[in-house]
């Protein structure tokens, strides 16, 4: 599954660095596209905003220029 248009993508990330909810900024918002931002943000481990060297909750915006989810 491939989608070819650039998306862009707000995403709420925990203070474990487990991504929760994320929203469509730019690009085709369509339920196809849904199930695959879905699919890869569900394995997806980031680094933690920090407060004083403590990790804590954020937001982080994502640019993807070609999704490509296989499984």
């Amino acid at each position: 599954n491939t989608i070819d248009d650039t998306v862009v993508i707000e995403v709420q990330v925990d203070a474990r660095g487990h991504a929760g909810d994320y929203r469509v900024l730019s690009g085709p918002a369509s339920p196809r596209l849904g199930r695959q931002l879905d699919q890869l943000l569900i394995f997806s481990r980031f680094h933690p905003a920090t407060a004083f060297g403590v990790p804590t909750a954020g937001r982080l915006i994502l640019s993807f220029r070609r999704v490509n989810v296989r499984g």
